[in-house]
């Protein structure tokens, strides 16, 4: 139960303790004189948004606590699993900086927001101004009908099963994604083949360009060997003839005038390099033979080799290789995600074929109290001038499970006697859904037990003789729990047990707003002001007097 709220420098609040009791509480004040800030400070403890352009006020750092009453053997569980201390008294504290910087506690453990929102939802429901519209939604009433049954377990047995589908579907659509653009095996497959029959080396287009080039020249090539060779050896007139004979007069010179050495070492250079050139013509003269074959080989080798490179679009066999070594790297990679999309594949099946499982079941546990809940609500829409009210859910299948389930679930609602039950959004004017919403939420109070609910002018759209059903039915949910509602509605007003008046006041050039608990004449008063405005008549103050004293 929310035993106390604390705030510091929010918005127009600059100091505020508030001591909240059980049983049924009213807030009232005049538009605008700072009901939702006092909401919004509540819910920045409870893990709302912090906007610190809106709430906080410059240069001063803004604290909001709020302190909640737990049983140690409801709660001491979640407190063990999120490693923090059980305090009877649990306090939810948000810190904002002066530069916007947020901050959560839980019993002075820092924590993260989505932890202390964890906790809050199950400690306070409150219900804003535009939370009527929900009534609308899907999600809404498959969210009230599991928080109201006994389906909690399917459901998070849904969930887990809808989880391990989704991971199943990602899993299988990342596989996808990676053999997009991948070319198929049996090409794949064909291109590594042939790289592979082709048995390429480093280095061998050189190798049969060299080749190739003396063999096309081979007859031209023994012709000038034959020329080169008796150039060299004709006797007489031959190179290495004369140079011999060269050789002899340089000796001779040389042993006449050392000045002559040198020229016979050169020379004996020259003529050893005739006869180096001689045998290198010996050696190559067999190998200059012409033979076709060999050629057409070379020319045929080479051919395919470029054939190969254009193909692949590289500039030499090296890159083949490498373009080979790849083509074996995905031809593996794609062996090994035809094993992984067997393997995926059968988890898509299973995990499927769970969650149908898995859903079809909440939809049972759903379906089993959808009486119990329609019943309910239609006996205190009558206690609410309703007395022909009816209410319906609708469900339909969908396509494919959702986070919610296989069925997506409609609230249908009918005023009048003998109309067939429409979708609220087309049939249900605001006043309507407020009484709907407001019986659901009595509904869960009966069933459930929550401890506390705020409402945020649920009775809007309400007056007269209805209004004072309202009240009653507040009445009624605070001798179970602890509701607290701001209103405009006097008869609502004078129904609570404890009445706290929002105000704003002028000091000292700046604006605040101050709460404070009414007494008894204080609240005649007020409801008074709720009658009749500013203008306070005795007749207001009579009317006032009696609301409270029938209240």
């Amino acid at each position: 139960m929310w035993s106390a709220l604390r705030i510091q420098h929010f918005a127009l609040i600059s100091q505020l303790n508030l001591t909240i009791e059980p049983g049924f509480t009213v807030l009232t004040g005049e538009t605008g004189a700072g009901k939702s800030i006092l909401l919004g400070a509540l819910q920045l403890a409870l893990g709302g948004r912090s906007d610190s352009s809106k709430w906080v006020v410059q240069g001063k750092k803004c604290v909001v606590e709020a302190d909640f009453n737990l049983a140690k053997s409801s709660w001491e569980s979640w407190f063990a699993q999120e490693d923090l201390d059980f305090e009877p008294v649990t306090t939810l504290r948000r810190e904002i900086s002066a530069t916007g910087k947020s901050r959560a506690f839980i019993n002075d453990t820092p924590v993260k927001l989505t932890v202390i929102r964890d906790l809050s939802e199950s400690l306070i429901d409150i219900h804003s101004q535009v939370d009527s519209a929900k009534l609308t939604r899907s999600g809404f009433v498959a969210g009230y009908l599991d928080r109201m049954t006994d389906s909690h377990q399917s459901m998070t047995t849904y969930q887990d099963a809808w989880l391990t589908w989704q991971g199943a579907k990602a899993d299988w659509a990342r596989l996808e994604v990676e053999l997009q653009g991948v070319m198929d095996e049996e090409y794949l497959r064909f291109l590594h083949e042939e790289l592979q029959a082709a048995q390429l080396e480093p280095d061998e287009e050189k190798q049969w360009q060299d080749e190739l080039q003396t063999l096309s020249h081979a007859e031209d090539l023994m012709s000038d060997c034959e020329e080169a060779r008796a150039l060299i050896e004709s006797p007489e007139q031959g190179l290495q003839d004369m140079m011999g004979r060269l050789q002899n007069l340089v000796t001779r010179m040389a042993g006449m005038s050392s000045q002559f050495h040198d020229m016979t070492v050169s020379g004996q250079e020259a003529l050893t390099a005739l006869e180096d050139m001689l045998r290198s013509m010996d050696d190559l003269f067999p190998h200059l033979q012409s033979d076709p074959g060999r050629l057409s080989w070379l020319e045929d080798r080479l051919s395919m080799l470029d054939a190969l490179q254009r193909k692949h679009q590289v500039a030499d066999v090296k890159s083949l290789l490498e373009k080979q070594a790849a083509l074996g790297f995905q031809l593996d990679g794609l062996h090994a995600a035809g094993d992984r999309r067997a393997s995926l594949s059968q988890a898509l099946v299973d995990s499927k074929s769970a969650v149908m499982a898995a859903a079809n079941q909440l939809h049972i546990d759903r379906l089993n109290h959808v009486d119990v809940v329609t019943s309910a609500v239609e006996k205190t829409l009558k206690s609410l001038n309703m007395p022909d009210a009816s209410l319906a859910i609708d469900c339909q299948e969908l396509p494919q499970p959702s986070k919610d389930g296989l069925w997506q679930y409609h609230f249908m609602f009918s005023a009048n006697k003998g109309s067939k039950p429409m979708p609220i959004a087309k049939v249900a004017s605001g006043g309507e859904q407020s009484r709907l919403m407001l019986a659901l939420k009595k509904l869960f109070v009966e069933k459930k037990g929550l401890q506390t609910m705020l409402f945020d002018e649920i009775d809007s759209g309400i007056s007269g003789q209805t209004a004072s059903k309202v009240a009653g039915i507040f009445q009624e949910m605070g001798m179970q729990g602890q509701i607290l509602a701001i209103t405009h509605l006097p008869q609502v007003a004078a129904a609570g047990q404890h009445h706290w008046l929002v105000d704003k006041q002028g000091q000292g050039g700046q604006t605040e707003t101050s709460l404070r608990i009414l007494d008894k004449k204080d609240r005649q008063l007020e409801v008074a002001r709720m009658l009749a405005g500013d203008a306070i008549t005795e007749t207001a103050l009579a009317q006032a007097s009696n609301l409270l004293g029938t209240s």
